[in-house]
């Protein structure tokens, strides 16, 4: 068995672009390595599908209308980070989850969010 201890370092950063308009600006991806042991490229990103239809979901959960806790508006690549600008759907009565996501966020709970990707 091995022993080996994976140590990564999370580099969280937000930042609130409008309260009003629930617009945050995430690091969604860096090139440390992650949880899985992977390092992710900032130049090997491609975003043909995800450009179609960009939600911002509850822990990768697509399987439900109702994870859907907002979308991403926009991204780029700054530094070797991949950067995300994410409306939330605060103010969707019918969308408690998003409400309590974008509070925690604002309150400074909600640090991260992270990607799913498909190697290449």
């Amino acid at each position: 068995m091995s022993t080996k201890k994976l140590i990564r370092t999370l580099h969280p950063e937000i930042r609130v672009i409008d309260n009003e308009a629930g617009l945050v600006d995430y690091v969604a991806s860096d090139e440390s390595v992650d949880s899985y042991r992977e390092v992710i490229r900032a130049k090997g990103w491609k975003f043909t599908h995800f450009e179609k239809n960009s939600p911002f979901v509850d822990s990768h959960n697509y399987s439900s209308i109702g994870q859907i806790l907002g979308k991403v508006e926009s991204w780029r690549i700054e530094g070797g980070k991949l950067i995300e600008r994410v409306r939330w759907a605060k103010d969707m009565p019918e969308s408690p989850l998003a409400s309590f996501g974008w509070k925690m966020t604002v309150a400074g709970f909600l640090k991260a969010v992270s990607v799913g990707f498909y190697p290449t």
